[in-house]
């Protein structure tokens, strides 16, 4: 099979009888499960019924500019398959570096946002430079990456407050602090703290790419250092506040943000999970609370809802932001959203689970192929509600299937340690095969079996480790992984 097919043909403009082109679309990862297959190609039509040419925008016929946030938080699509996918870490990634704030930060819309982007997009760099290569284009974009960073370092840290590392989001009138735009999430709150620390570590990795091993260490040291202050100051073994919702025990888990009520929220919890900042026991008690509470959080066993509902129980009415025409009980950021699903799929792979990782995959598919689209977020009886054509949720689904399903990811070498990036591979939630774009090679790589033994074949040669130095993936060789024991 050429490597051609795996791209597939994507559209610049979707159309048909179900709004969408599929006829011409091939999934990405290729299953054999054919809801998993067929609601990728919904993923893919989506983003190419977004894509403008240069950018994405948020969704078709509603958010009509591009979002900083919709094509970058939380991973990039590992693939340059199409002129939709390759626009994440070339024409896009440019654009929003070249609208760089006066002030050094990048902001989409304050009103929806007023931290939070600026983390997203040093980290979207160096995932850009994972896919594409471009040592050159990186190499461009690091003074401004510096300039964002300390924007946020010398502007908003306060430690009258607790943290002299941590990002205090002392919100401005009318503003949120990130995505959770209708959630007066302020002050020190686990997800912007957690995207504060993956920018960081990204900023450390790049400077090592670039030859610049001081400044490695420097980003390397306070990116540690924020790890250090998220657990002492964020993580609780308390119960946390619910409101519409049965009454729980206290649980080791990372608090919503330090205020009156603590919220457990699964978009805070499971990021720290991806990024590493929660130890395997921190993680087991999170992944533990959320399956103890499946089919309410993720709809999984009885149909309610579906992966994930952001919070525990509802936001109460005193924590709203100052724009909340949306949020009520049971509904927007109270609600459920694929996109919070997808992340939790990534965090219960990371963790090793990879059969509730699985079951959030399809659980998700069956919804997009339903439903004929791909919407913002569910409410509890699975209706699609907000944006139609929600490119953040499809985005995320295309990057859980890679990490999650054929557990495929990138692994960066560690600054100030002699060593050779390339790929990492976990146990899969299923087999698969797919072509992954690394430092602009195009590898096919197929992936059969479970266990905790890996025998991985590249060409005659023969390998027994999860990790896969960069100089033995070459343009078009294939990566064949089985999992066994």
């Amino acid at each position: 099979m050429a490597l051609a097919l795996f791209a597939g043909a994507i559209p610049a403009r979707a159309g048909g009888g179900t709004g969408y082109g599929l006829s011409a679309i091939q999934p990405l990862v290729f299953t054999g499960n054919p809801t998993l297959d067929l609601a990728q190609r919904y993923a893919l039509a989506v983003l190419a019924t977004d894509f403008t040419g240069d950018t994405h925008v948020a969704a078709a016929g509603y958010y009509t500019n591009p979002w900083i946030r919709d094509s970058f938080a939380w991973g990039m699509v590992p693939s340059r398959a199409g002129n939709s996918l390759a626009s994440y870490s070339g024409l896009e990634l440019n654009y929003w570096l070249g609208r760089q704030q006066s002030f050094g930060g990048w902001l989409t819309a304050p009103k929806s946002g007023y931290f939070d982007e600026t983390p997203i997009l040093i980290s979207a760099a160096l995932d850009a430079y994972r896919v594409s290569g471009n040592l050159a284009a990186l190499r461009a974009a690091l003074p401004r990456l510096e300039r964002g960073w300390r924007w946020l370092k010398n502007g908003f840290i306060r430690p009258s407050h607790g943290s002299s590392v941590l990002i205090y989001a002392n919100v401005p009138p009318h503003t949120a602090a990130d995505w959770a735009d209708q959630v007066a999430r302020s002050g020190y709150a686990t997800e912007l703290e957690a995207l504060w620390y993956d920018a960081t570590r990204s900023l450390s990795v790049s400077e090592s790419i670039l030859h610049h091993p001081g400044q490695a260490r420097y980003y390397a040291g306070f990116a540690a250092r924020i790890k250090t202050d998220i657990n002492r100051l964020l993580w609780t073994g308390q119960a946390p506040f619910a409101r519409n919702a049965p009454d729980v025990p206290g649980f080791g888990h990372y608090r919503s943000w330090v205020g009156p009520r603590d919220y457990f929220e699964l978009d805070s919890n499971f990021l720290c999970i991806v990024y590493g900042i929660a130890s395997p026991t921190q993680a087991a008690s999170i992944d533990n609370f959320v399956m103890a509470h499946a089919t309410y959080l993720l709809g999984l066993g009885s149909g309610e809802g579906i992966p994930a509902r952001v919070v525990y129980g509802d936001y109460d009415p005193k924590d709203y932001a100052g724009k909340h025409s949306r949020l009520g009980p049971g509904r927007y950021q109270s609600a459920y959203w694929p996109t919070v699903g997808a992340l939790v799929a990534l965090g219960y792979a990371r963790s090793g689970r990879v059969g509730e990782a699985r079951a959030i995959l399809l659980t998700l598919a069956r919804t997009f192929v339903q439903g004929r689209d791909i919407r913002e977020w569910y409410g509890q009886d699975g209706q699609g509600n907000g944006a139609p054509a929600f490119g953040w949720a499809a985005r995320m689904f295309l990057v859980a299937l890679y990490a999650a399903y054929l557990g495929v990811e990138w692994y960066d070498a560690v600054p100030g340690i002699p060593s050779v990036p390339g790929i990492t591979l976990e146990n899969p939630a299923g087999p698969g095969q797919a072509v992954l774009s690394y430092h602009g090679r195009d590898l096919r790589v197929r992936v059969t079996g479970h266990g905790g033994i890996v025998r991985v074949a590249i060409g005659t040669q023969v390998h027994r480790t999860p990790l896969l130095p960069g100089p033995l993936l070459c343009q078009g060789c294939t990566v064949n992984v089985n999992w066994a024991g």
